[in-house]
């Protein structure tokens, strides 16, 4: 895909990834879903090297320092596949840590979402988990 410098690296996969690095790791599972979110959302998809390269990048930099004032102004059904796929990044191991979910509340709030919406959505998510026979079962 050839992003070329990691600063001109497309916003949306910019929020997916440092939902992925926010608790400090890079996990290759949540690259996964990065990736295949990003291909769903962009219609484009991502070699593995260059999404650890810019996930290590955005580590060293402290991940959502600039990506979420990039975040264009979106519709409301796109807002809702943007947060959606953020949400299946963060709960990629089966849960959500802390950590995750303090930068799914400040993704939520890039997204134009009010803390109600936010809430909502994350109740809708986690019930549509449970009744997914895919779902890892939860800690």
């Amino acid at each position: 895909m050839g992003h070329g410098a990691p600063e001109a690296v497309d916003p949306i996969l910019r929020l997916l990834l440092s939902v992925a690095i926010a608790d400090g790791d890079i996990d290759p599972d949540e690259l996964a879903v990065v990736r295949r979110e990003f291909a769903a959302l962009r219609g484009t998809s991502i070699a593995d090297a260059e999404l650890r390269a810019i996930a290590e990048w955005m580590m060293r930099r402290g991940g959502l320092r600039d990506c979420l004032a990039e975040i264009p102004p979106l519709d409301q059904p796109a807002i809702e596949r943007v947060f959606a796929a953020a949400f299946e990044v963060a709960s990629a191991d089966g849960f959500v840590l802390e950590e995750e979910d303090t930068v799914l509340a400040q993704v939520a709030a890039a997204l134009r979402m009010s803390e109600a919406q936010y809430r909502g959505a994350i109740s809708a998510l986690l019930r549509a988990g449970a009744e997914s026979p895919t779902t890892p079962e939860r800690p």
